[in-house]
């Protein structure tokens, strides 16, 4: 496991100066060039889903630009966007061009974000990502579960793959995120990962190009929330803590995982 190169994160709004956090820019540029070779296909790591015992049950693999023409994966991401619309922060009606041009626009275009495919048996069944990646740590993002498949812990040992392989290939040890406190099974879902529980905060509805965002900060001194924000964090030593050693090797079926 590498080491964070800094350590103890303070705020979750992580600066996009580095200069700011004390951290040299050449080592957030091998970060970033890291995930521009991943969003670009020219790596492709692999991690492996393990049981407790050892057993492969599948694999998670990167969203690159190649796979955007796609049409069948876009059509699947699509629905399952439609079929989880209550767990995020902003609704709005999903269709397969949107899909696409968020994916182009936003995720591939974005050097400190990616998402990963969750596979079984050969097929994607959901995915699972981060965003805001710094050397302290990154934001877990777009955890989904689409299909049905591999278990009933299927997605809890997806996870914790997921978190060891990014924490040890970008040598940090914490990540944080955010969910809604009306999703219950969300939160106890992050509790079962390792996460504790830091702050909530009330979210507030916008109405914003024809769609609901959630939004911290109210227009009026007397609104009312619509729900909370929970925010949760999970560092290295909770993850070794929660999860049995051998869903925490993610071991790499594919070259060029390294920077």
């Amino acid at each position: 496991m590498r080491h964070s190169f800094l350590a103890g994160l303070e705020h979750y709004q992580c600066p996009s100066d580095s200069s700011s956090t004390g951290v040299p820019p050449l080592i957030l540029h091998h970060m970033e060039d890291a995930v521009i070779k991943i969003q670009s296909g020219h790596s492709r790591p692999r991690p492996v889903i393990q049981t407790p015992t050892g057993d492969v049950v599948g694999f998670l693999s990167p969203l690159n630009v190649r796979m955007l023409d796609d049409a069948p994966l876009m059509d699947l991401m699509t629905r399952w966007r439609i079929r989880h619309a209550y767990a995020f922060a902003s609704t709005f009606s999903p269709t397969v061009e949107r899909t696409r041009a968020w994916l182009r626009d936003t995720v591939l275009t974005d050097s400190r974000r990616l998402l990963f495919l969750i596979n079984h048996a050969e097929r994607p069944i959901g995915h699972i990502g981060f965003r805001d990646l710094t050397p302290e740590g990154y934001q877990g993002d777009n955890l989904v579960r689409g299909e049905r498949g591999g278990g009933i812990n299927f997605m809890q040992y997806a996870a914790w793959a997921f978190h060891a392989w990014a924490m040890q290939h970008f040598g940090v040890s914490r990540t944080w995120g955010r969910v809604l406190a009306s999703n219950a099974s969300a939160i106890h879902f992050n509790l079962t990962l390792g996460h504790t529980i830091d702050r909530r905060v009330p979210c507030f509805s916008r109405i914003v190009d024809g769609g609901v965002v959630l939004d911290e900060h109210p227009c009026q001194a007397d609104e009312k929330p619509a729900d909370e924000f929970v925010y949760v964090s999970l560092t290295w030593d909770n993850l070794l803590r929660a999860a049995p050693a051998a869903t925490l090797r993610a071991d790499l079926q594919d070259s060029g995982n390294s920077w």
